[in-house]
């Protein structure tokens, strides 16, 4: 049976996730995560399409992202893809498959979906117990937008204007990330 076509939304968000196949990793250390997010950059420039938020995980990723001027959602991760692959196999003397099937997109259908999602990738190494607060944790794009400590992302990655447009009527990103947080027992969340 053939698979289901993709949804298109032009100018659309789409959540992002893509995992390992098994499970594995799909990075193992700070310079592959570092050359996913050069690929990345490169990619958003050639293609023009517009990044929100990431999460490189040790065995998944995150994007939220919109199809680009010259590309859609397929043809930006097809191409990310392929060449991290590419890139992956030859740096573990490795062959086939990195990932798990397709990458799976959700579009972002509202705000309060897209602040959902927002907040849903940013958290996601705290959930993964990775660390106790997003600031702990350098591949996210959760510095670009409390400030550039540690951070490890080409410059002019991730496009934050739009989500600080969405966020106009709230308190802040941080405040946003802070509600998702829950407290370590017995440190009174602190």
């Amino acid at each position: 049976m053939p698979r289901a076509l993709r949804v298109h939304v032009p100018d659309g968000i789409y959540h992002v996730v893509i995992r390992g196949d098994n499970r594995e990793p799909v990075f193992v250390d700070d310079f592959d995560r570092q050359e996913y997010l050069n690929l990345l950059h490169s990619y958003k420039t050639k293609m023009g399409f517009p990044l929100y938020a990431y999460a490189l995980m040790t065995n998944h990723i995150h994007l939220l992202l919109s199809s680009g001027e010259r590309a859609t959602v397929s043809s930006i991760m097809h191409v990310l893809s392929l060449t991290y692959t590419k890139y992956f196999n030859r740096r573990y003397d490795r062959v086939g498959h990195l990932y798990q099937g397709r990458f799976h997109s959700t579009v972002i259908d509202s705000e309060r979906y897209l602040l959902e999602a927002l907040r849903y990738i940013h958290l996601n190494p705290v959930e993964a117990g990775m660390v106790r607060h997003p600031r702990e944790y350098p591949w996210t794009s959760y510095h670009s937008y409390v400030g550039p400590q540690e951070n490890p992302q080409p410059p002019r990655l991730v496009d934050i204007a739009f989500v600080l447009g969405v966020l106009e009527h709230m308190d802040s990103f941080e405040a946003l990330i802070e509600s998702g947080i829950k407290p370590v027992p017995g440190t009174h969340g602190v």
